[in-house]
């Protein structure tokens, strides 16, 4: 299978990061930095609250995630793009795991999940759901979050429970082992 080298999906830090990452070698200098917009969308069937950053230079609009869930969300802040380093993620407020193991996870969700959907997991999901999971997959890593727990809170609808479908493909989410490819580079953006 070949994987597509232009597809970018980003992970917004709502304290004032955003993660993003991107196929191919290009490393981000201090000298050549882009700017970002990041921003909440439409609603995207039963996910409310899709995320995006938009490159200002080029216009190019990414998928985004969140990774600070109890932050607010970004509403037009502006963001430079660096290389992502687990020193970037000093200010997440209570990740699960070790912060140097971090950065590979959330690479290995995404790839998994929406939009990339490597490993086929989305099946007869719509793309707001599968979306949704990806988001409460990274959740549970950046943020210690429990779906049993807390999917009524951040949601704020009645739909608290995962269908079985959704429960399994989020498990899945959490616990793949599957390499990502090693041209896959994840980017951290810092709000200006």
């Amino acid at each position: 299978m070949k994987v597509m080298r232009k597809i970018v999906v980003g992970l917004v830090f709502l304290l004032g990061f955003v993660i993003n990452f991107h196929f191919g070698n290009s490393n981000v200098s201090a000298d050549n930095i882009d700017r970002y917009i990041a921003y909440v969308g439409q609603s995207q069937d039963s996910y409310g609250m899709p995320i995006y950053v938009q490159n200002l230079s080029t216009g190019k609009v990414d998928v985004a995630y969140c990774i600070n869930e109890s932050k607010k969300l970004p509403y037009s802040a502006v963001y430079n793009r660096f290389d992502a380093t687990p020193e970037r993620l000093m200010a997440l407020d209570n990740p699960l795991v070790d912060r140097e193991q971090l950065p590979d996870i959330i690479k290995r969700i995404i790839y998994n999940g929406y939009l990339l959907n490597a490993t086929k997991l989305q099946g007869k999901l719509s793309d707001g759901a599968f979306r949704r999971l990806t988001q409460l997959a990274i959740w549970h890593y950046s943020d210690s979050y429990n779906v049993n727990m807390q999917l009524k809170v951040i949601y704020d609808t009645d739909e608290n429970e995962l269908t079985q479908e959704e429960r399994m493909v989020y498990n899945e989410l959490i616990q793949s082992v599957n390499p990502v490819p090693v041209n896959l580079k994840l980017n951290i953006y810092v709000k200006r």
